[in-house]
């Protein structure tokens, strides 16, 4: 039984480091697609609004992800049980992750001006839809998480990297500007959660 546990353990956490390994190759050859493409400018302005994006989505989630995790865990094989804590803590987090939304869409301009840079501005607006996507992300993938679902949260993970680049592509294909890009924020977060 010991054996078949740490089986499972090692691989479960290969499947983990894929999964974290293709998003991080994912976000690094965007900031390299994105500096070949625009130039440093671009990607100044992208990375600034992709800081902000980060702390506005921890935001956004709240930490409830935390206690889903643990709840799903402590639950064991009770579906009914695990359907309900993942139901109930995705609403919460899209009240939250809306209100949230709302804050930094009304707070966007001042980003802009504090960063002395009308290009973040824009970025945060385009970017905004995609908080309440990621917030309700994250949740889910801490639902599978806690109810040890490790394939499917490597691959949930590893797609986000992948949409990233693939929103990019798009993007650039259809001549979007450099400061508009952040929108690849938000549809890949939408895709992910469609």
């Amino acid at each position: 039984m010991r054996d078949l546990v740490s089986r499972r353990f090692t691989r479960d956490t290969l499947y983990n480091l894929a999964g974290v390994g293709l998003a991080g190759g994912g976000v690094l050859l965007l900031n390299f697609l994105i500096a070949h493409r625009y130039g440093a400018e671009t990607l100044g302005i992208f990375q600034q609004v992709y800081v902000i994006y980060l702390f506005l989505s921890q935001l956004a989630a709240g930490g409830i992800h935390l206690s889903v995790i643990t709840a799903c865990a402590r639950s064991g094989e009770r579906r009914e049980e695990q359907e309900a804590i993942v139901s109930s803590a995705c609403g919460v987090v899209l009240v939250l992750s809306l209100g949230i939304t709302l804050l930094a869409g009304l707070g966007a301009g001042l980003c802009g001006r504090w960063l002395d840079s009308p290009g973040v501005t824009t970025g945060l607006l385009c970017l905004l839809p995609g908080l309440p996507c990621f917030a309700l992300n994250k949740t889910l993938l801490a639902f599978h998480n806690g109810c040890r679902r490790m394939r499917a949260m490597a691959l949930l993970t590893g797609l986000r990297g992948v949409l990233l680049v693939a929103f990019l592509w798009w993007l650039v294909r259809r001549g979007v500007p450099g400061p508009r890009l952040a929108l690849l924020l938000a549809l890949s977060e939408a895709a992910l959660l469609a």
